[in-house]
């Protein structure tokens, strides 16, 4: 859909928040000035900035022009080919949500509810609407934690004593790199902007010149948020007590609520610092406070909060993080929380669970495949009819257990490279353990536990509706003899038996019809077969047996997955 049909259907929404898509050649001056090509070596390109946010980042036209700069194509193939690999956005319309690419994850939405202080990133961009550009551009640079901001915004900038205040409290310089317009844009507009660059401002020692560090935005946050000249010695630490989670458990687990308290707990948070400002200075000195670690205090205060609520959400919102394996749950945790803290707002709990919803059914896919790897040995593949290559020289070492190996990475990174093969429903899987002491067979392994997890979810992703109830707890507290246990469906029926061996080996009997279904999903989700008819010809399927399994990984829909996390419509 071209820019003028997607303003169009802005239109109709009424979410055309002044969305001029960034040129082509305004990105390609920002990418010749942050890839910068190397004095030495075989002239490849080098790059200080691996995550990048774009404020206001519309469809991901950004991200989409900077991946065609002439820089990037050049080391496609190269680790330098991977520079800003993690990519964030906030954006206020849900249409253009809808249509960004799944690596960009929304960690905000309206920006005048975003604090930025807290969203540590190597590079903000912004493209912000002309409207209102200079309180952006002040946002941006009092509060931007990066190691530089690029900005897209009217040459009469310079005429705005506001940024010229918020750079000079910074500690920042702006550097232009060329004046542009819109006159050829996706969007055509009059309007004539400057690329700003902004990074810490130099100075000078000894008669040369370095680069400081710009000013901690949260100091800079709080100087002008409180009033406070004091000195502190101690820093109270922030805990989430029980009495907390049983207070929002007591009160509804909706959205709104947790917001509504969200907000009321900041509140009184901001009331508490500024009631130190009607207090003598005096007392302060006598007490021995001051204001670097009070600053330390109420940073840690609010990163407690919102770490709180949101782990609170997610508890709540289980429906999906219970389809995700262990590895598949850290993926999510650590691709929203890495480098940032996200604004507990609606709008924010909205659009990070569309995203959460639209890139499920990409990781319950990958799933299925780092499950079955998992599983490989040399005794319990069988290959496609017209696969002869599986059991050649390469493969004696998965043969051979761990010999070989270095790790179980090493290992697992080389069972990858098998195609086109099918797995017995007797499996013996190999592992460094099973038991926290291997001696006494005491307390389960967290590994053992995960595998366990993980059977279980990708037994239900595929369909079986196991009764999820682990043999013990993740603590090692024994609650049954688990050495040797049967796993059965919630209709009694028996689904596997799983015994587990002083020396790391687990041996698992599935149902049949469990490992058909896997087999069949692997082959269909990457590509191994084409067709349903070629699926029943390698794998030795019946054609009814094959159009019962083909499919059967159960994907969630954007409306179907709103109403089951409870979601405002």
């Amino acid at each position: 859909m071209g820019a003028n049909q997607i303003v169009e259907a802005l239109k109709e929404r009424n979410e055309d928040f002044e969305w001029y898509p960034t040129t082509q050649e305004i990105v390609d001056r920002l990418a010749g000035h942050i890839f910068k090509k190397r004095t030495y070596g075989r002239g490849e390109y080098e790059c200080d900035y691996s995550s990048v946010l774009d404020i206001g980042c519309g469809n991901g036209s950004f991200f989409e022009k900077l991946d065609r700069t002439e820089p990037q194509k050049f080391n496609e193939t190269s680790d330098y080919g991977k520079m800003l690999r993690t990519r964030y956005g906030i954006e206020k319309s849900f249409e253009l949500c809808e249509r960004l690419p799944g690596d960009v994850v929304i960690i905000g939405s309206d920006f005048h509810e975003q604090t930025l202080i807290d969203k540590k990133v190597d590079l903000i961009f912004c493209n912000p609407p002309y409207s209102e550009f200079e309180l952006w551009t002040k946002q941006i640079i009092m509060q931007g934690n990066c190691k530089a901001i690029a900005l897209v915004i009217p040459c009469r900038w310079r005429m705005h004593p506001e940024i010229t205040y918020a750079l000079k409290k910074r500690g920042m310089k702006a550097e232009s790199l060329g004046t542009f317009d819109f006159l050829n844009a996706d969007r055509r507009a009059r309007a004539k902007v400057d690329l700003l660059f902004i990074t810490a401002d130099d100075a000078e020692f000894d008669g040369r010149r370095y680069r400081k560090e710009a000013n901690d935005p949260f100091d800079v946050w709080f100087d002008e948020t409180f009033k406070i000249s004091a000195e502190k010695e101690k820093v109270y630490e922030w805990e989430r007590n029980e009495a907390k989670r049983q207070e929002l458990v007591a009160h509804g687990d909706t959205a709104e609520m947790l917001v509504q308290f969200y907000n009321a707990d900041m509140e009184k948070l901001y009331s508490n610092y500024r009631q130190l400002e009607t207090l003598d200075a005096d007392i302060f000195k006598e007490l021995k406070v001051d204001v670097k670690n009070l600053k330390a205090g109420l940073k840690e205060r609010i990163s407690g909060l919102k770490h709180l609520y949101w782990d609170e959400l997610f508890k709540k919102y289980d429906k999906i993080t219970q389809r995700l394996t262990s590895k598949g749950r850290r993926k999510v945790i650590e691709r929203l929380q890495d480098n940032t803290a996200i604004d507990f707002t609606l709008n924010n709990i909205f659009q990070l669970t569309l995203w959460l919803i639209r890139n499920s059914n990409t990781m319950f896919d990958e799933q299925i495949t780092d499950y079955f790897y998992s599983l490989c040995n040399g005794e319990t593949i069988h290959r496609y009819k017209s696969n002869l290559r599986w059991n050649d020289d390469d493969w004696r070492y998965i043969k051979d257990g761990f010999n070989g190996f270095h790790s179980q990475c090493e290992r697992d990174e080389h069972r990858k490279k098998l195609k086109n093969i099918m797995l017995d429903y007797r499996i013996v899987v190999q592992a460094w353990s099973n038991f926290r002491d291997s001696w006494s067979r005491e307390g389960m392994s967290d590994d053992c536990y995960d595998f366990l997890e993980d059977t279980y979810i990708i037994a239900e992703n595929l369909g079986f509706s196991v009764g999820r109830i682990l043999p013990k707890d993740k603590h090692g507290i024994c609650v049954e003899d688990w050495r040797n246990f049967d796993v059965h469906l919630t209709d009694g029926s028996l689904f596997a038996n799983i015994k587990l061996y002083k020396n790391g080996n687990r041996h698992v009997k599935f149902c049949k019809e469990f490992m058909q279904k896997l087999n069949v999903e692997m082959a269909r989700i990457n590509g191994w077969v084409q067709d349903k008819s070629e699926a029943a010809t390698e794998m030795g399927m019946s054609a009814a047996e094959i159009e019962r399994f083909w499919g059967s990984n159960q994907k969630i829909e954007i409306t179907a997955g709103k109403q089951l996390l409870g979601l405002p419509a």
